[in-house]
């Protein structure tokens, strides 16, 4: 697919993983749903529709994806929860896109709560999966246990951020990733020991991007404090998280 791929260098691809997540991005670039009503037209003057045809709202019916109106910079693509949802949405993303770079932004679980609170912004340097299980090692094996490493080097420069580099140790965090809620303390704790921060995409997405040698940026706000209480607390919070990450986009 790679010779018919469209794409363009200042393309940015943005994955979230509900709605909710999404809401200040859309509002930011004034992104519109694609189908096949809104802004087919836009959209085929960058795209070589001979290429796709029909076919091109046969591969995207299963996703929420939106784009400018007006000149295609900025594409969004709503997953679904969890790792295969993500790992389906940034490759259908990459491979029809094939942007320039993608950002992730969502909610993550706290496994420090005396240092990581609630509300506080954080950006992704690790990431790892944290429920896979095989009771083979080895170097042919290697793979499925890794750690991947993001770029951090081009974050932006908000005084946000900057302040809270200077304030925490965890402005740069280790995500661990797996598709379960992480809801209890006896759960919090164990991962406690090999991260900071536990969401239920942020692997998947990078694993993608991994394979693809795609430059990936993840922030995350923090949402809760992953035991009994997560499960109200994660409802509460996205006026915060709308007003955070609106002051990221506008330093991207």
């Amino acid at each position: 697919m790679s010779s018919t791929m469209i794409g363009n260098k200042s393309w940015r691809l943005f994955i979230v993983a509900i709605e909710d997540e999404a809401k200040p991005i859309l509002d930011y670039f004034n992104l519109k749903r694609i189908d096949n009503s809104s802004i087919k037209n836009e959209l085929f003057t960058h795209v070589n529709f001979k290429t796709f045809g029909n076919s091109f709202f046969q591969l995207t019916e299963g996703f929420k994806i939106y784009s400018n109106p007006i000149g295609i910079e900025n594409i969004l693509i709503v997953s679904g929860i969890g790792k295969i949802n993500a790992s389906a949405a940034t490759s259908l993303g990459l491979q029809i896109f094939n942007p320039a770079e993608v950002i992730n932004f969502g909610l993550c679980g706290s496994l420090h709560p005396n240092k990581i609170k609630k509300g506080d912004f954080v950006i992704v340097s690790k990431v790892f999966q944290h429920d896979f299980y095989l009771p083979f090692k080895g170097k042919d094996f290697d793979y499925l246990f890794e750690t991947i490493n993001l770029d951090i080097s081009n974050r932006p420069k908000h005084p946000s951020l900057e302040d809270l580099d200077k304030i925490s140790n965890f402005s740069f965090v280790k995500l661990a990733s797996g598709d379960s809620f992480i809801d209890n303390a006896e759960d919090r704790n164990n991962l406690a020991s090999v991260a900071d921060v536990v969401d239920m995409e942020g692997y998947a997405i990078a694993k993608i991007c991994s394979l693809f040698r795609k430059k990936l940026s993840m922030y995350k706000m923090v949402s809760d404090f992953s035991d009994k209480k997560s499960k109200e607390d994660f409802s509460k919070v996205f006026i915060k998280y709308n007003d955070k990450t609106k002051n990221i986009l506008i330093n991207l």
